[in-house]
């Protein structure tokens, strides 16, 4: 089998590479308005808070990294800022497009989507969500390998497949008690390639008594650039991700999950 290629590399961090971070900052690639395209929030109006830095980035021990990663999360390009500096910077953002929103729905809170990377790795995450102005709602999209302190916050757990021997074995193994307590749902990736680990759910999914997500994986037809539409011919294979599509389908028929398309490709959002 042909190994895909690898869109988004960098290296494989760990919590210890942020200890120089003073204790009220974070390491952020980006903060942007858009739709959350998929899992529990589809379809709302969201912030993207994009945190620096995965364990599975690449060029180590669990392998390529992810080869199907479509989010830039760099390391060493993730800008240090304070947490007030982020709460305004969340604040505006979500002035750009909610002007008219907040007129009509005054006591509503406004949604926050933490992502990475892989976001749990910063210690100091736990601070920022405990300290920040109660107008916010927080998600928190997160491979599961880490689970710190993010009470308050809803936490969607997408584990992540060891891929260097594509053989479908799950780094994770089976699903522990800590990891199902702290996280609110799960979201699966799924591929219809026989040969991935993602072609199937493991079986300790089917223990997992809280929301499950089948989420079919995208295929690029190179590296991702924002932002992509997927009607556009030179952006997304179409052919390959239709069958990613169709295979997590007939998984959520026949287990009686929910799918989770990516719909902010579909709307050329990032």
């Amino acid at each position: 089998m042909k190994v895909p290629e690898v869109y988004n590399i960098d290296r494989n961090v760990h919590a210890s590479n942020y200890d120089a971070l003073p204790a009220d900052q974070l390491l952020v690639t980006s903060i942007f308005p858009t739709l959350q395209g998929e899992g529990p929030f589809a379809g709302e109006p969201a912030v993207f808070l994009r945190l620096a830095g995965c364990n599975f980035g690449g060029k180590g021990v669990n392998g390529p990294g992810c080869t199907f990663c479509d989010t830039y999360f760099e390391y060493g390009k993730g800008q240090p800022r304070t947490f007030s500096d982020i709460y305004e910077a969340l604040n505006r953002a979500m002035l750009s497009f909610r002007k008219t929103w907040k007129l009509i729905q005054k006591n509503s809170q406004q949604l926050v989507v933490i992502t990475g990377g892989e976001p749990t790795l910063q210690n100091n995450l736990t601070d920022f969500i405990r300290k920040a102005p109660d107008v916010f709602t927080f998600q928190i999209e997160t491979n599961g390998a880490r689970t710190i302190d993010v009470a308050g916050a809803y936490v969607v757990w997408s584990p992540k497949a060891a891929e260097t021997l594509l053989n479908g074995g799950w780094v994770l193994g089976a699903a522990s008690p800590r990891q199902i307590e702290w996280s609110n749902c799960l979201k699966m990736l799924i591929s219809a390639n026989p040969e991935s680990p993602y072609f199937d759910v493991p079986h300790w999914v089917f223990d997992y008594r809280k929301p499950i997500w089948l989420s079919p994986i995208c295929v690029y037809k190179a590296k991702p650039t924002y932002p992509t539409n997927a009607w556009l011919d030179d952006c997304i294979d179409r052919e390959e991700t239709s069958k990613n599509y169709m295979r997590a389908a007939q998984l959520a028929l026949r287990y009686g999950f929910r799918l989770s398309t990516q719909q902010h490709l579909f709307l050329g959002l990032e």
